[in-house]
């Protein structure tokens, strides 16, 4: 096992830092960019691949796919702005080496109910396994509320691809407040599946029929503050490794311009923090996105988006990961 000894790290210096972080290098890169033209409620669209989620399935993987019908340019702008915001899904099985092993399956939709709510299809689908079962998170739209909203169910395998969403609702708030939801996280807590609800505090929660009820809160430190929940925990051990990320927004003029940076925190059994790494990016994009971690006896295996629009898996050494500057809580 490899020990992470205590530095002499000021944890100050991680905060707020957005220029010239470190870039985390892997030593194998699997790229599946992609562009498929789908008809969509009757107008053919153009969709790109975008966040690919990767999890253990027997002896082999599972990769979803997500598509989008929009773009970023280089500098981290949007270069499409669609009138209705869509997601597809796609999944297939990879082998121990990446490759696929199954013919792709398209997750099946129902457009012309979601034609009127802004956004159709579900986002950032994350996928967590538990034993033998499977779960999932992923931004929808509240059809009542008609809010950004978290969806979940069992993760079907079975074919066709098609899966039950549920709207969860925060149950310590009003239903009638109107706020986003997204980036929930996934994590194994006290026996069951959990949910990190936000990061700073600590805030932990179960899924209940259709609500998140809290049963955790813990305080954390200032540098996760600004933290938002990228991949579902993995056990490692006696230890349950998330990628976090934190994004900044540059404003100019009217236009948004996008930073992203990534970071590794590492809790113990009871979910209280041991370690946290500085910013890293994956990538030499101003936009990227990971949404799952698998990690081996000696290699971190991330899957990852840049500008969205180009889905990778990759292999880091976990001497890689070592030699980043660890803070210790």
């Amino acid at each position: 096992m490899l020990s992470y000894k205590k530095k002499s790290v000021n944890p100050m210096i991680f905060l707020n830092k957005p220029s010239a972080p470190v870039s985390l290098r892997s030593k194998t890169t699997i790229d599946f960019a992609r562009t498929v033209t789908r008809t969509i409620l009757g107008r053919d669209t153009e969709f790109y691949s975008s966040n690919p989620t990767l999890v253990e399935y027997k002896d082999h993987y599972l990769l979803n796919l997500r598509w989008i019908n929009y773009q970023y340019h280089e500098d981290g702008s949007k270069k499409t702005i669609p009138s209705t915001w869509i997601s597809l899904n796609s999944r297939v099985r990879l082998n121990q080496a990446f490759q696929p092993i199954s013919e792709e399956q398209w997750l099946m939709e129902d457009f012309e109910q979601e034609k009127d709510r802004g956004m159709m299809g579900l986002e950032d689908l994350r996928i967590f396994k538990k034993e033998e079962d499977y779960l999932y998170l992923a931004t929808s739209v509240d059809p009542i509320r008609k809010i950004v909203s978290v969806a979940s169910n069992v993760y079907s395998l079975e074919d066709p691809y098609a899966l039950k969403r549920t709207i969860m609702t925060p149950s310590f708030y009003d239903r009638s407040i109107r706020r986003v939801e997204k980036n929930w996280t996934f994590v194994d807590y006290q026996e069951k599946v959990s949910v990190v609800y936000a990061w700073h505090p600590l805030q932990i929660g179960v899924l209940e029929n259709t609500s998140l009820n809290l049963i955790s809160v813990k305080p954390m430190p200032k540098f996760f503050k600004e933290a938002r929940g990228s991949t579902s925990g993995y056990r490692r051990g006696q230890e349950i490794w998330f990628v976090l990320h934190k994004s900044q927004v540059t404003m100019r003029g009217k236009i948004p311009y996008y930073q992203y940076q990534h970071f590794f925190a590492v809790f113990d059994l009871e979910m209280n923090l041991i370690r946290y790494s500085e910013l890293f990016k994956l990538g030499d994009k101003p936009v990227e996105f990971c949404t799952s971690l698998i990690l081996k006896e000696n290699e971190c295996i991330l899957s990852y988006s840049v500008l969205d629009t180009q889905p990778k898996i990759s292999v880091y050494e976990m001497h890689a990961i070592q030699r980043l500057k660890w803070v210790n809580a």
